[in-house]
């Protein structure tokens, strides 16, 4: 038997589903509406708590606290993860331009988060826009650094002190980053420390999140405000997810606002027997020892390029050896502007930096310059190898630079090293905070110009930094 179905039926038919589809249509925009607001509605909440905050810090020029680190993280960065407590404190100081400017002193123990310094170190540490000044017992030396030259002392002192310091506080605006960000979203009160607190969820822009993009080593951060006194009580940096998420937390405790802090509270002064290490414009004469032939030769403590005028340390004594088999050493490189690049296959920054360093190698290379890629931590250096060569990277390659790491304290990677023709180390360079691949080489670049003047390299992107900045 055969069923027929009219035009008015048909078209009955699809009246009833346009109906329904129409409905649907507006029960999903309501939604996306209602969700919309909702977010609107939070950023706005967020907003108001971090105006608070910063208002409170604002109104309290001088703080004093107690600040611990610890966290989590997935299987493979348990032995990554910084432990340590110190007490922290925070003045104001308003300078000539009338700007805003915070001093910073952190008196503790912690570790660096790195496996191969496991212990805890002993931390004097003083932080202000224009110098850093710390105190390192393994070196027996009182630093004193502007800031872009403080990853050049190789101090593990450095390294642990600078991730107890609250970034997100002590901006000339504090928490200007966090305003800016992508997006922000405030979550369930919770206690910290027996205080009930706000909490926000900041994400940050994608553009300062990517790896090797903007150095950010962390895509989002959770900020627990005191509900009474909008005193921060706990921040959370979460970067990854999954088996590649870590968490590191910084808890603050035991908050004094307004205590007596007069200068004092921010001077230091080296023990006994110890050296003082600084970083500063001086007017030398060229030191030259004589060999037993009556030859010139450079001195040992010190080397000087003769157009520039500029002296630098030896390197450290290193040696590697390359995936060709060649045995390369600090000596062997007499003559020859050299970049050393400590990398991974497992660092993800890398990924963004190898391809320049790359281009680096090529055209250092047409001027007698030689650029090294030294792999660490490597467990299968064979593959390092094919890696390289498939991805047609013309750095020289080293499958297992680590002694030669150890050798220069590299902790952070990528970590850039420049020698001079005569082997002086001219400065270091690693990834940071905020500063992208091309602001980084363009560091680079400086120090190979100040190695070799008569070096001419493509300039990179015109970088957004003061020479004596660093990008916390």
């Amino acid at each position: 038997m055969e069923s027929h179905i009219g035009r008015g039926t048909i078209a009955q038919i699809n009246s009833g589903r346009s109906k329904d589809m129409f409905k649907s249509m507006k029960v999903l925009v309501c939604a996306g509406l209602v969700s919309m607001g909702t977010l609107a509605a939070q950023a706005q909440t967020a907003q108001e708590i971090l105006h608070r905050a910063a208002e409170k810090l604002k109104e309290s020029p001088h703080l004093r606290a107690t600040v611990s680190i610890h966290g989590e993280g997935s299987e493979m960065f348990q032995n990554m993860i910084p432990k340590g407590q110190a007490s922290l404190l925070l003045r104001q100081v308003s300078t000539d331009e009338d700007k805003t400017e915070w001093h910073v002193r952190i008196t503790g123990e912690s570790t660096t988060g790195s496996p191969r310094e496991p212990d805890p170190v002993k931390i004097d540490y003083i932080q202000t826009p224009k110098s850093l000044r710390w105190i390192d017992d393994k070196q027996q030396t009182l630093f004193d650094l502007p800031p872009a030259r403080a990853m050049s002392a190789k101090s593990t002192v450095y390294s642990a002190a600078r991730l107890l310091v609250p970034t997100e506080l002590i901006q000339p605006e504090p928490f200007k980053a966090e305003f800016d960000a992508e997006e922000l979203a405030v979550l369930d009160n919770a206690e910290v420390n027996g205080v009930e607190c706000q909490v926000i969820e900041v994400t940050y822009p994608k553009q300062t999140t990517r790896p090797g993009r903007g150095a950010r080593p962390y895509q989002s951060v959770k900020l627990f405000f005191g509900k009474d006194d909008s005193l921060i009580r706990r921040i959370e940096r979460i970067a990854g997810a999954e088996m590649y998420k870590m968490v590191t937390v910084l808890e603050f405790a035991d908050w004094k606002v307004d205590p007596e802090l007069g200068d004092d509270a921010f001077e230091m002064e080296a023990p006994e027997g110890y050296k003082l290490s600084q970083s500063r414009p001086v007017t030398v004469t060229p030191t030259i020892t004589r060999s037993v032939e009556g030859i010139a030769r450079p001195a040992e403590r010190e080397t000087r390029t003769e157009e520039s005028g500029e002296r630098f340390p030896p390197a450290p004594d290193f040696r590697f050896t390359l995936a060709s088999g060649e045995e390369v050493t600090r000596d062997s490189l007499n003559g020859s502007t050299v970049v050393l690049y400590f990398w991974g296959t497992w660092c993800l920054e890398c990924r963004d930096y190898s391809p320049q360093v790359s281009t680096l190698a090529k055209e250092l290379a047409e001027q007698s310059g030689r650029v090294f890629g030294l792999a660490v931590r490597e467990k299968n250096p064979a593959a390092v190898k094919d890696l390289v060569q498939t991805r047609g990277y013309q750095f020289e390659l080293s499958p297992d630079g680590s002694s030669a790491a150890q050798a220069f304290g590299v902790v952070m990677f990528p970590t850039f090293v420049v020698i001079d023709p005569n082997g002086g180390l001219v400065g270091t360079e690693a990834v940071r905070r905020n500063v992208s691949p091309d602001e980084v080489l363009s560091r680079v670049k400086a120090l190979i110009a100040k190695a070799s003047p008569d070096v001419k390299l493509t300039p990179q992107p015109e970088p957004n930094y003061s020479p004596d900045e660093e990008i916390p």
